[in-house]
């Protein structure tokens, strides 16, 4: 009776000693082979091998030519302090690996180790702006598109571990592509090893379009082929963003008002009054990105202020103030007639009711009009395009004053 009862413990004993060493074994990170007190497990993440319960200091990996571990292909013993090790799997050289570990009189049942998975390439295509269609990931044997899910990249010159492709944002590819990036990609399965790593370099945009502004003619200076928009303020302060347009295969000078309905601004006079920004770029080709961005701000077009008295009859007065550049026209009577001085800019000043016929006064000049009795002029500023070489920065004309001034002849004043 003793006997069936010490039988009947024992048997209990090894079935609980079973369970609790499986219940460990599947807690194990990737493969799990047990035998008594040493276990190892493939970890695919870091292309290791994890070994625990070593005993007296050692262990020992052999590798067999194929599953079925007759045939030891080659052994590796290493000495440790601890209990516990890790290996790097390299001298596998990421093909299919078939190993045991034994440590003292245990050894473990046979490891296999998978293979690395097949080379991939990456294709980038360039009219795209979001990760999941600018990146396609293909196996390079088959050219078989793989799931962007299981695709990890990182910077080359990056010291940190891979991140999933699909955690970059749209923005950061933006970023990528106005600098240009080196990047390297690898493709791995859970629970399985990663693919060789390959290089990929993003490229670079190009520049943006040149644009331009011609203050003296009041247009704006487009080249063929880009995409281009408008930012302005509107009555509230607010920035208003238009809608995108497409210039031809032509280059264009476009009148600002023209320039604004185009981009379907409906209030173009005020837009042009507050001044706006104009965004360009050009479109994507198959062989090259979007361009750079290219900003060109539109300063307001000026106004004369009527800074004098509407009637002259002596000395000197500053009849007209430009509200934006400051420039000013200064008016003096004489005995002959009278005088005009331009500082800041350049005017034009037309005695004609129709408005037909102008005289010129150039920036810091004096012209002289000779008179019987009295005029009336009207005057208008001219616009000035820039100079790089004497650093003059331009500025648009303004529409003719609201209303003439009359000068007298000095030696006929009237009382």
């Amino acid at each position: 009776m003793n006997l069936i009862k010490k039988s009947y413990y024992n048997f209990i004993f090894v079935i609980l000693l079973f369970f609790t060493m499986s219940i460990s074994c599947l807690k194990a990170p990737a493969i799990c082979v047990l035998a008594a007190d040493i276990s190892a497990s493939v970890d695919y993440s870091e292309y290791t091998l994890k070994i625990n319960g070593i005993k007296d200091g050692s262990f020992t990996i052999n590798t067999y030519k194929d599953k079925s571990a007759e045939a030891v292909k080659k052994t590796y013993t290493y000495e440790v302090s601890t209990d516990s090790a890790e290996v790097d799997l390299s001298f596998l050289k990421g093909k299919e690996g078939y190993i045991k570990v034994s440590s003292g009189s245990k050894e473990t049942s046979l490891i296999v180790v998978k293979a690395l998975a097949g080379k991939i390439k990456v294709e980038m295509q360039n009219g795209e702006e979001s990760v999941t269609k600018f990146f396609k990931v293909k196996d390079a044997a088959t050219g078989a598109g793989l799931p962007l899910e299981n695709v990890y990249y990182r910077s080359q010159y990056s010291l940190s571990g891979y991140k999933k492709l699909t955690s970059m944002t749209d923005t950061k590819l933006s970023q990528l592509k106005d600098t240009g990036a080196a990047l390297s990609f690898v493709y791995m399965e859970k629970g399985a090893p990663a693919s060789a790593e390959i290089k990929v370099t993003v490229k670079a945009r190009p520049a943006g379009p040149s644009l331009g502004i011609d203050y003296v003619n009041s247009k704006i200076k487009l080249p063929a082929l880009v995409n281009y928009y408008v930012v302005y303020t509107n009555s509230k302060g607010n920035k208003i963003k238009s809608e995108l347009a497409e210039n031809g295969d032509s280059s264009e000078k476009l009148e600002l008002e023209e320039f604004l309905e185009s981009v379907n601004i409906s209030n173009p006079s005020l837009v042009i009054s507050r001044g706006f920004t104009v965004y360009a770029y050009k479109p994507a080709t198959e062989k090259k990105l979007r361009s750079l961005v290219t900003e060109l701000n539109v300063p307001a077009t000026g106004s004369l202020k009527k800074s004098g008295p509407s009637e002259i009859k002596e000395g000197s007065v500053t009849v007209f103030t430009d509200s934006i550049s400051g420039a000013t026209l200064t008016c003096t009577a004489t005995d002959g007639g009278y005088e005009f001085t331009a500082k800041g800019a350049s005017f034009k000043f037309s005695k004609d009711e129709k408005l037909e016929k102008w005289g010129n006064v150039a920036d810091g000049k004096t012209v002289t009009v000779k008179k019987l009795s009295v005029d009336e002029f009207y005057v208008l500023e001219k616009g000035l395009n820039s100079s790089k070489a004497k650093s003059v920065t331009g500025h648009f004309g303004t529409a003719v004053s609201d209303s003439p001034v009359k000068v007298f002849r000095s030696q006929t004043k009237e009382k």
